[in-house]
């Protein structure tokens, strides 16, 4: 197995073609808001949570809206295809963090709430679940479990911070008895 440290990039055409494809995408959205010809970019959010990103001086300056789409480094579409819009800040300079690159390049970094939903994505559709006819039910109805006592047993999502201290210690400091007495026989053994 061969690990590299090179950064997975695209090429400069590969690039614009994605992004034109993006584009193309919101381009019956811009036709309608009579913004033929918007200014559309496509950037990567980063941080955990992702949310932020980066923007250039000249991509955030001008007061014309700037329409966003969220991709992938490999600028593949992200969030449903959401389309986003920035929202002009004449003061941009003075409130968001400023970064200087080692290359020298200036960028700008602007949280996620700077910009405004304005066309939701088309999430994939699921599948039609298939109709069947519906059988009668004879007799009685026999389940295949059985169900849970709760003075011997409880659903994972029940289990407190003290039976994990219980379990993971092996000591019987929980306050269901039942897991008291399973650690103490276990331990027994």
């Amino acid at each position: 197995m061969n690990l590299s440290t090179k950064r997975l990039s695209v090429s400069t055409d590969e690039r614009k073609k994605r992004i034109a494809e993006l584009r193309e995408y919101h381009q019956p959205y811009f036709e309608r808001i009579g913004e033929p010809r918007a200014r559309f970019i496509a950037k990567m959010l980063y941080g955990w949570p992702p949310d932020r990103c980066n923007f250039f001086e000249n991509e955030i300056s001008n007061p014309t809206p700037l329409y966003v789409e969220w991709v992938s480094r490999g600028y593949f579409p992200e969030d449903d295809r959401r389309l986003y819009k920035y929202i002009y800040n004449p003061d941009f300079a003075t409130d968001y963090v400023k970064e200087v690159k080692e290359d020298g390049l200036v960028m700008y970094v602007l949280p996620v709430d700077k910009f405004e939903l304005v066309k939701e994505g088309d999430k994939p559709s699921a599948p039609e679940p298939q109709q069947e006819d519906p059988k009668p039910v004879q007799g009685s109805l026999e389940l295949d479990f059985e169900l849970v006592n709760p003075d011997e047993d409880c659903p994972a999502e029940n289990i407190t911070l003290r039976d994990w201290a219980a379990i993971l210690l092996k000591a019987p400091v929980s306050r269901k008895e039942w897991l008291n007495k399973l650690i103490k026989d276990s331990c027994q053994k």
